[in-house]
């Protein structure tokens, strides 16, 4: 490709070529046209349509790649725009940061509160009452005892539900720890290290450890799920289970309640999980 001084006539093979012809100290004589030599170094300097290629740091445009790639190794604004990136991502990293330490301490914030609260109604009860202030209004809760809970804190479709998976411990948080039925906190820990529970029976607490007392939570459990299945066969029978699905689970919670029994039922694989998964769940809630 020719390039012409549009000032003198002359020919270049090369586009820097007319550039220094046009930078020199000697200003070339006007033979074709009296045109200023600064204009020609703007239109010299200024991209036509065929540059498709343009820096990423300094937007100078080429009409190939790879002039592109050696302007860009020595690009007097490449330092400065590396540096910016660096900064960006630098401040957006401690935003993040910062996002998950604020999201931490909320979540901190919310589950101590939730702990305080829990903790207050705990220690509210007191030979079987539960004393609720609010306002200067006073709400007296009978405790209900251990094995006379109200059931309406397990509907349906709660104890369907558990009663499909075999999920014991869910069963008995929500039957004894469901805040809209305080009257069911009928068993609490009293002490952790010595493993020892307390059950409110005949209108009093009992001490009991905690072995015998997860005992008891999962017989009572077993049978509530036994009960459930015999009094509505037909409905689980049309919506959730065929007659071997049925079977199978009927008799694994009667496997259950046999070992339950057994002086050496705590040896049984599938009794520890069972028991480990109620006692992980009382001690979070009754703590």
């Amino acid at each position: 490709m020719v390039h012409s001084c549009k000032r003198s006539g002359q020919e270049f093979s090369f586009k820097c070529h007319l550039s220094n012809h046009l930078n020199k100290k000697k200003i070339c004589d006007p033979v074709l046209q009296d045109i200023s030599v600064e204009h020609l170094v703007r239109e010299l300097d200024t991209p036509d349509d065929e540059c498709a290629f343009h820096c990423d740091f300094c937007k100078k445009s080429f009409k190939s790649r790879q002039g592109k790639f050696y302007h860009q190794k020595h690009c007097p604004a490449k330092g400065t725009v590396e540096i910016l990136k660096t900064e960006i991502e630098q401040i957006k990293t401690q935003q993040h940061e910062s996002m998950e330490t604020l999201i931490r301490v909320l979540q901190n914030i919310s589950t101590q509160m939730s702990t305080m609260q829990s903790r207050k109604l705990r220690q509210n009860i007191n030979n079987g009452t539960v004393m609720n202030g609010n306002n200067n209004i006073n709400v007296n809760i009978q405790l209900r005892d251990f094995g006379n809970e109200n059931m309406a804190a397990i509907p349906a479709h709660l104890l369907t539900s558990c009663l499909i998976q075999l999920d014991f411990a869910d069963l008995l948080q929500n039957l004894h720890f469901d805040p809209d039925y305080p009257e069911n906190r009928n068993i609490r820990i009293k002490n952790v290290k010595r493993r020892l529970l307390e059950v409110y029976r005949n209108s009093k607490w009992n001490v009991t450890n905690m072995d015998d007392g997860i005992k008891q939570m999962l017989n009572k459990a077993a049978r509530m799920f036994m009960k459930f299945m015999n009094e509505n066969k037909d409905a689980l029978l049309q919506e959730e289970v065929n007659e071997e699905e049925y079977g199978e689970i009927k008799d694994q919670i009667q496997e259950i309640i046999d070992k339950i029994d057994e002086e050496n039922h705590a040896n049984d694989v599938k009794m520890k999980r069972i028991v480990k998964n109620i006692e992980n769940k009382a001690e979070t809630t009754m703590l």
